[in-house]
């Protein structure tokens, strides 16, 4: 069932709370611009949990090294601890 999102100024979509409910409730997706032609779909899908090989497998091939990817879940993981959910 399509439905409408809204882009904001700041480049923010702002997903329904029964359409995030139905993918289960991720906290992160993985966006993907599909080209088609002259058409072009954004898909979103639940972020899944990788290990840093798998995301190295998946995430090389668009130019992500081993250290950035390392540098993000460094990041990620400071921001948890930070907010107590670690």
């Amino acid at each position: 069932m399509p439905v409408v999102v809204k882009l904001s100024s700041q480049r923010q979509l702002t997903l329904p709370k029964a359409l995030v409910e139905e993918m289960g409730s991720p906290s992160y997706f993985e966006a993907e611009l599909v080209k088609d032609g002259d058409k072009r779909e954004l898909v979103l899908r639940p972020g899944v949990k990788m290990t840093l090989a798998e995301a190295e497998l998946a995430y090389g091939k668009h130019g992500l090294t081993r250290e950035v990817l390392t540098e993000a879940l460094r990041i990620v993981a400071k921001r948890k601890e930070t907010r107590g959910e670690g």
